[in-house]
C-alpha cells in the first residue's frame, strides 16, 4: 500500500481498518426476529432497474415496529433521514471485522438516537438530516434493540432493508455469514433464453435480431426448450432467470451464473461485492430494451460494449459465442445460489433432429412506425411481400437486398455506420427516421438543432446511440420528441430548450412524456430564453405551466397533534414548512402516502402554520389556532 492511502486510511476509517480481519461465517446475529425462521423478499446483487440490489430485503409480515437489533458489536458511524431512497437509515461500523451494517426503511430510531435527530432538525430546520455523530456516541453491543422496523423512504412494502459492507462500502453478500433464520433448499430457476445476433451476418434459426424462447422444466425437473435452435455467426446468449426461497413466493437474484460452449467456458459472472459507484452499469450489464419495453430483466452472458464491471471472466470474445459451422454444439447453463443450490440446463443446438421454426419471435417486435433500430443496424420489414428497400442518405437513393424473411415478413437492414438514412421506400411504403447525429460513446459531444441543443460528457453513453429528433405539437403543447427511450445513459446529459411559445418563468418546467402520454415533472432553469435540465432519459419532453397549488388535507389526530395529507397533481410537493407561535416545528413526512404529522414530542398549542410549496412555486397554508 502507498504511504498516502495508508495515510488517507488511518484518518478516514481510525486505526482498526489497517489491521483488520475479514468477517466471519456466526459473526452476525439475524437484525429482526432472530432465533425464528425468516423471509427474503430481495437479495444481494438481485436486478433492479438502475442498480444491483445491494442486501437483503427482510419480510417483516407486512406490519412495522418490529425490533432491529444491533448485528454485532459498533459505533453509530451515520444516521439519515432521507423522503426517498433508504428513508430512516442507520450506518453501524465493526471495529473488531472491518465491516459496516446497513439497517433502512425504519420507522423510528432507538430513544437515544430519536432524541439526537430531533435535536439536529430543528437546528437545520428540515426533516431530511444527513448526520455523522461523534465516533463513541453511540455504542451499541449485539444484539441491542437500535430501531424498529418500517417502511419509510422508497419502500414499496414494510420490510428491514439490511446490508453488509467493508469499510469502502462495498456491498458483501449477507447470507456469506450464515443465518440459520433463512431456509433455502430450492435450487434456481431459468424461465427463459434469448439468442442475440451481434452482426448482420449472424441468424438464430436463419432469422436475424433478437430471438426468445421459453425454458420448460418437466415433472423430474429437466429443463429444456422445445423447438429447435440452430445458430451461426456471432451471438450473444441472454438468460431470464431468478432464485426462489423455501417459504417464499419471491423472485431473487442469483450471483453465481456460468455458461459453457461444448465444455469450455464461455462466461462465468461471480458477484462478491458491489461497488455503488459503477452501479449505473446494470443497464449493460441487462438488456435495457428488453425490460423498458416488457419488464424482464434478462442477465447477459457476454460483456457488451461499454460495460465497466469487474466480476466476470469470459473466453476471447468476451462471452460471445462464434459458431461458423452446421456442426451440432452444446450450451450448459449453471446457476449456483447462496447456499450452493444448483440448476444446470443443457441445450443442443443445430441438432438435425429438431425442426427450425421460423415463427416471428422477436421479444420486441418493429414498432408501430414498421422500422426498429438495434445496435449498429435498422431494420425495416415488409407484409405486402418481396421487393427491394430504398434507402436514402443525403438524398442519394441506395438499394438494399433482403436480409432475411419469416413465414410472414421480408426484413431488410441497413448499417448506420455507412450514413444516416433520412428515410426509405419499400413495397410503396415510405419510412420517415428523423435521424439527425450519430453520438459516439467516451467522447465529449454536442449536437445542436434548430430549437434543442444537447450537451454529452465523455463518459456518458455506453455505446454509439443514433440521435432521433423532430419537433411536434401535442394537444397544443409543443414537444421536443427525442426517441432514443431505450438508449441508457450512465452520466446526465444537459439539453437546452428553444421554445416558440412564452412561458411563466417561475411556474412552467420541463416534463417528459411517458409512452402512455403521462407528463413526468423534471424541472429546468430558465438561461435566457433557453429551458435548461440534465436528463438520464432520451424522450420526449415538453413545457408546460402548473399554476395549481397542492392541497392541504385535515385529517383526524390524538390531541396535542396535528396530521395532514398534502397532495399536488403536477409538478410534485417541493417543501413543507409548518410554524408554531413563529418558531419552525418538525412535521414528519411519508412522501408515499402525502402524509405529514408532527413532533410527537410538541404539544400542539397556539399558533399553527402551515405552507406547502410545489416544484412550480405554488404555495398553499393552513393557519389555526389550537
Amino acid at each position: 500500500m502507498r504511504l498516502n492511502k495508508l495515510l488517507f486510511a488511518l484518518v478516514f476509517f481510525g486505526a482498526e481498518a489497517i489491521a483488520q480481519v475479514a468477517p466471519q461465517r456466526g459473526d452476525f446475529m439475524f437484525p429482526v426476529r432472530p432465533k425464528q425462521e425468516n423471509y427474503l423478499a430481495g437479495t444481494m446483487a438481485e436486478l433492479r432497474s438502475s442498480h444491483f440490489h445491494s442486501g437483503l430485503d427482510i419480510k417483516t409480515s407486512g406490519i412495522t415496529g418490529l425490533p432491529i437489533y444491533a448485528a454485532a458489536d459498533g459505533y453509530i458511524q451515520r444516521i439519515r433521514v432521507a423522503l426517498g431512497g433508504y428513508g430512516n437509515a442507520l450506518y453501524l461500523v465493526h471495529p473488531e471485522n472491518g465491516t459496516v451494517t446497513v439497517y433502512a426503511h425504519l420507522k423510528s430510531f432507538n430513544e437515544d438516537i430519536a432524541d439526537y435527530v430531533r435535536k439536529q432538525q430543528y437546528a437545520e430546520e428540515s426533516f431530511a438530516v444527513d448526520l455523522y455523530p461523534e465516533k463513541n456516541q453511540f455504542l451499541f453491543k449485539k444484539g441491542d434493540v437500535i430501531a424498529l422496523s418500517g417502511n419509510s423512504g422508497s419502500s414499496s412494502g414494510p420490510h428491514l432493508h439490511f446490508e453488509v459492507r467493508n469499510l469502502r462500502h462495498r456491498a458483501l453478500d449477507p447470507l456469506e455469514y450464515g443465518f440459520e433464520e433463512i431456509v433455502d433448499k430450492t435450487p434456481p430457476v431459468l424461465a427463459s433464453v434469448a439468442f442475440v445476433t451481434m452482426d448482420e451476418h449472424a441468424r438464430v434459426n436463419g432469422m436475424w435480431g433478437r430471438i426468445e424462447f421459453d425454458v420448460i422444466t418437466d415433472e423430474n425437473g429437466n429443463a429444456s426448450i422445445e423447438e429447435g435452435i440452430s445458430l451461426f455467426g456471432n451471438i450473444g446468449i441472454e438468460i431470464y432467470a431468478y432464485d426462489k426461497f423455501d417459504g417464499a413466493r419471491n423472485r431473487n437474484g442469483i450471483r453465481y451464473q456460468t455458461m459453457l460452449f461444448d465444455g469450455k467456458p464461455a462466461f462465468t459472472q461471480r458477484i462478491d461485492q458491489l461497488s455503488f459507484s459503477t452501479q449505473r452499469n446494470i443497464l449493460v450489464h441487462t438488456n435495457y430494451k428488453r425490460s423498458r419495453e416488457g419488464g424482464r430483466r434478462f442477465n447477459k452472458l457476454y460483456k457488451d460494449t461499454g460495460n465497466k464491471l469487474s466480476f466476470y471472466a469470459t473466453n476471447d470474445q468476451s462471452g460471445l459465442l462464434r459458431i461458423f459451422d452446421p456442426m451440432e454444439h452444446q450450451i450448459d447453463i449453471r446457476l449456483e445460489d447462496a447456499y450452493g443450490n444448483i440448476n444446470q440446463v443443457n441445450l443442443k443446438i443445430n441438432d438435425n433432429g429438431f425442426e427450425r421454426s421460423r415463427d416471428w419471435k422477436h421479444t420486441y417486435a418493429l414498432d408501430n412506425e414498421g422500422f426498429d433500430l438495434f445496435k449498429h443496424w435498422l431494420e425495416i420489414e415488409s407484409v405486402e411481400g418481396y421487393c427491394d428497400a430504398n434507402f436514402y442518405v443525403n438524398g442519394e437513393k441506395q438499394t438494399v437486398g433482403m436480409a432475411y424473411y419469416t413465414n410472414t415478413s421480408h426484413h431488410f437492414l441497413w448499417d448506420l455506420r455507412k450514413g444516416l438514412p433520412d428515410s426509405a421506400q419499400l413495397c410503396g411504403k415510405t419510412y420517415d427516421f428523423n435521424l439527425v447525429e450519430s453520438i459516439p460513446s467516451e467522447q465529449k459531444m454536442k449536437w445542436e438543432g434548430e430549437d434543442i441543443k444537447i450537451s454529452f460528457p465523455k463518459y456518458s453513453l455506453f455505446d454509439t446511440t443514433y440521435l432521433r429528433y423532430e419537433k411536434t405539437e401535442r394537444s397544443g403543447f409543443e414537444v421536443f420528441d427525442l426517441n432514443n427511450r431505450t438508449t441508457p445513459l450512465r452520466q446526465f446529459a444537459t439539453v437546452y430548450l428553444k421554445p416558440e411559445g412564452v412561458y411563466d418563468l417561475i411556474k412552467s418546467g420541463v416534463y417528459s412524456i411517458t409512452s402512455k402520454n403521462q407528463l413526468g415533472f423534471v424541472g429546468g432553469e430558465w438561461e435566457g430564453d433557453e429551458l435548461v435540465f440534465k436528463t438520464r432519459d432520451l424522450v420526449p419532453f415538453t413545457i408546460a405551466t402548473d399554476s395549481i397549488p397542492p392541497k392541504i388535507i385535515k385529517k383526524p389526530s390524538r390531541a396535542g397533534r396535528v396530521k395532514f395529507k398534502i397532495e399536488d397533481e403536477m409538478s410534485g410537493i417541493h417543501s413543507v414548512r409548518a410554524t408554531l407561535d413563529g418558531a419552525w416545528l418538525l412535521m414528519n413526512y411519508d412522501a408515499k402516502s402525502g402524509y405529514i404529522w408532527s413532533d410527537e414530542t410538541v404539544e400542539i398549542t397556539g399558533q399553527f402554520s402551515l405552507a406547502v410549496k410545489d416544484n412550480a412555486s405554488n404555495i398553499s397554508r393552513f393557519e389555526a389556532t389550537f
